[in-house]
C-alpha cells in the first residue's frame, strides 16, 4: 500500500497516514460528519413522533447550515469545473449562494425574530458587507501576489537566458 506524505489532508487518499496530526484531523473530520447525522437522524426521528421544540429546530437548522456550507465550498472551491472562475467570483459566487441558505436556516431555526424586520435587514446587511470586504481584500491580495510571480517569473527568465 502507497504511503500517503501527508500532503492528502482529506478523502479520497490511497494510502495510510504517515503522520499522527493528519490521521487525527481526518478522524476529527469524519467523525463531525458522524455525528451530524447522527444528530440529524434523532432530530427528525423526534418530529415523526411528534416531539418538535424550538431547541430542536435550532440544532437541525445548524447542522442543515453546516452541511450546506461544506458541499458549497467544495463545489465552488475544489470541483474541476470551478477552476476556470476567478478565484475573487468564486468567493462572492460561494456567499451570494450560500445566503439564501442562510436565510432558510434562520427562519427554521428561529435565529432572528421573525417579527422584528430590523433584525432581518441587519442579518442582511452585515452579511454582504462581509461578503463583500472579503472578495475585495481576497481579490486584491490574489492580484498583488500575481504580480509579484509575474516579476519573480521574469526575473527567473532572465537569469537563464544570461546562462546562470
Amino acid at each position: 500500500m502507497k504511503k500517503n506524505d501527508g500532503a492528502d489532508q482529506g478523502f479520497g487518499q490511497d494510502g495510510p497516514f504517515v503522520r499522527a496530526g493528519a490521521a487525527i484531523g481526518a478522524g476529527y473530520y469524519a467523525g463531525s460528519g458522524m455525528a451530524c447525522g447522527m444528530l440529524a437522524v434523532a432530530l427528525l426521528a423526534g418530529a415523526a413522533a411528534g416531539v418538535w421544540d424550538t431547541g430542536m429546530a435550532f440544532c437541525l437548522s445548524f447542522i442543515l447550515a453546516g452541511v450546506a456550507c461544506g458541499v458549497l465550498q467544495q463545489l465552488w472551491f475544489n470541483w474541476e469545473r470551478a477552476f476556470g472562475i476567478a478565484y475573487g467570483r468564486r468567493v462572492a459566487g460561494f456567499g451570494l449562494t450560500y445566503f439564501p441558505v442562510l436565510v432558510l436556516c434562520a427562519l427554521l431555526g428561529n435565529w432572528l425574530p421573525a417579527d422584528v424586520p430590523a433584525a432581518w435587514a441587519l442579518f442582511v446587511a452585515l452579511y454582504l458587507l462581509i461578503l463583500f470586504v472579503l472578495t475585495f481584500v481576497i481579490t486584491k491580495l490574489l492580484r498583488r501576489r500575481g504580480v509579484e510571480y509575474q516579476r519573480d517569473l521574469a526575473a527567473y527568465r532572465e537569469r537563464q537566458a544570461k546562462g546562470e
